[in-house]
């Protein structure tokens, strides 16, 4: 056997080149029939693959740590974006009671402008402002505005007092 595959090495490599690039273009021809067969394989197999996956990890967990590892370093803004979205997403929910589809219809509804001062969000994250009596959801505020009203304590006529103060005091 080593003898022939010695006589016939280029004739093994050309035919392992063709039977590669045949199994490439299959692959690329038929993607979609191909990642439904693995998701039926999967499906049909799954505790046997999970069950395989887990042995793995165990008997491998130095190498399984090390490729976490540079999967974070090399994805790091995504994970970054990720998580911030997931955040915000569990944040709104738990917070406000609102998912993220209702604040993107409010800040359009709200034309991507500040309710207080009408000027446009731009980079800066909007904030969710609510009553802190009925946990009602009013608007989307710039940081220094929604601030700005929590330091009045959502008090009207505090609020009224600090306008006309600065009335009062308008550089003519």
């Amino acid at each position: 056997m080593q003898r022939y595959r010695a006589e016939h090495k280029l004739q093994i490599q050309q035919y392992n080149l063709a039977h590669k690039l045949q199994k490439q273009q299959y692959s690329q021809a038929n993607k979609e029939k191909i990642r439904e067969q693995r998701k039926q394989h999967y499906h049909l197999n799954k505790e046997r693959i999970r069950a395989q996956q887990k042995q793995y990890e165990l008997e491998n967990k130095d190498k399984v740590e090390e490729r976490k590892k540079q999967y974070r370093i090399t994805h790091k803004d995504q994970i970054k974006q990720q998580r911030k979205k997931y955040d915000l997403v569990r944040g709104l929910l738990k917070r406000y009671n609102i998912t993220l589809e209702q604040r993107n219809q409010m800040l359009a509804d709200q034309k991507g402008v500040c309710a207080i001062c009408g000027n446009p969000f731009g980079n800066t994250s909007p904030c969710v402002d609510h009553c802190h009596i009925t946990g009602k959801v009013r608007g989307l505020l710039h940081p220094k505005c929604n601030i700005g009203l929590g330091y009045f304590d959502d008090d009207l006529i505090r609020l009224n007092q600090a306008a006309n103060y600065l009335l009062k005091h308008v550089q003519k």
